[in-house]
């Protein structure tokens, strides 16, 4: 049986968390059946993905993935595949890829299953940040993004959404129609983590091309470490993540470090006490949180970073509105090894019940069960 991927561009997992749910999807779909394609549907040469396509497509082949040529004009397939293509599935991810490419899908192959992967409700991260910038265009954005979301969903035969809580807004929206849930896939190390005492610092992960990140860091050096300052001098912070933008490079804070991109997070999260997740908008699960929790890196959040995940505070991570509780949660935490390893040893265990491969894979299993007996 064949199954055909159609993501927005080659996934870049050491840049951002879609692309490695989507590296962790592709590998359990491959462990089922014997031909999985991916189509990068729009065609990103400019840095810093020109550069490294050679090499991202190559970890999809090396997975045993086939790749294509991404589209010559977004919606057209008729190029891409031999004429006697016949998948059983075709997963179209993102609300851009459904929106061009789910009619065209339909028309090549009309008897194929076809799954709408939102990755997350895109349209509310939009209506959040325009909220929280009073941005009327960002309106317009959300309210645009929201029917594309509906109809790809409404015409799809099966929707998949990374939370319950983005369950229950689409099913809201569409009762009777079929949405299932399949999340963040997360691993745990199999390695000795670094005790509380042989740490030390904060850590902000993620990329600056993605707005909610831009936002969160500006919030983080100019309203709350000032605030954490005072109850933990000098502490140091670590800003880990791709393109941050001159302004923000310009802030001379001491003890502030900005790495940019970096190839592998594992060291970052050995060396941090605690990440810390000050995220006034977003949409769907936040898998910096997961990946530092399932990596033994104790979190500091707010509701929005913990959107999705079925934690408690003080329990699983800290969550702390972003004022000054935040500085409150983030001293608390720093300073009492018990606190810190009972949040590391249960954020670990969160992930694996919830978040696993094998959670993952009981949902794909199910989808290619329905697929092939369409």
């Amino acid at each position: 049986m064949t199954c055909v991927v159609l993501g927005v561009r080659v996934p870049t997992p050491d840049m951002d968390g879609g692309s490695l749910r989507m590296i962790r999807l592709l590998s359990l779909l491959k462990e089922q059946q014997d031909t999985v394609v991916f189509v990068p549907c729009f065609p990103f040469q400019q840095e810093p993905y020109g550069s490294r396509l050679t090499r991202d497509r190559e970890r999809l082949v090396d997975l045993g993935i086939g790749v294509t040529a991404a589209p010559e004009t977004p919606g057209t397939l008729h190029s891409l595949f031999p004429d006697d293509t016949d998948p059983r599935m075709v997963i179209l991810s993102d609300e851009w890829v459904a929106h061009h490419f789910l009619e065209p899908v339909r028309y090549h192959w009309p008897e194929t299953c076809v799954v709408f992967d939102t990755v997350d409700l895109h349209h509310i991260r939009l209506f959040r940040e325009a909220q929280t910038t009073r941005n009327r265009q960002l309106i317009e954005q959300a309210l645009a993004a929201r029917q594309r979301e509906l109809n790809a969903a409404a015409s799809a035969d099966i929707t998949l959404v990374v939370s319950k809580a983005e369950h229950r807004i689409l099913t809201g929206e569409l009762p009777g129609h079929d949405i299932r849930v399949l999340s963040n896939i997360h691993t745990s190390p199999d390695r000795e983590i670094p005790s509380f005492h042989a740490r030390k610092g904060l850590l902000f992960v993620g990329a600056f091309d993605h707005s909610p990140n831009r936002d969160a860091v500006q919030l983080l050096l100019t309203s709350l470490l000032p605030d954490i300052r005072l109850r933990l001098t000098d502490v140091p912070l670590t800003i880990v993540g791709s393109h941050p933008p001159a302004t923000l490079l310009q802030t001379d804070i001491p003890g502030v470090t900005f790495t940019g991109h970096v190839p592998e997070l594992i060291p970052w999260y050995d060396r941090a006490r605690l990440m810390v997740a000050p995220l006034q908008f977003g949409a769907g699960i936040k898998g910096k949180v997961l990946d530092a929790m399932a990596h033994g890196l104790p979190v500091v959040g707010n509701e929005i970073a913990a959107e999705g995940i079925p934690c408690e505070d003080m329990v699983h991570m800290a969550i702390a509105p972003l004022d000054r509780g935040f500085a409150n949660a983030v001293q608390t935490v720093y300073t009492r090894p018990e606190i810190w390893e009972n949040l590391q040893r249960n954020g670990q265990t969160l992930v694996r019940e919830h978040f696993s491969m094998d959670t993952a894979r009981a949902v794909v299993q199910s989808l290619l069960r329905e697929a092939a007996a369409t």
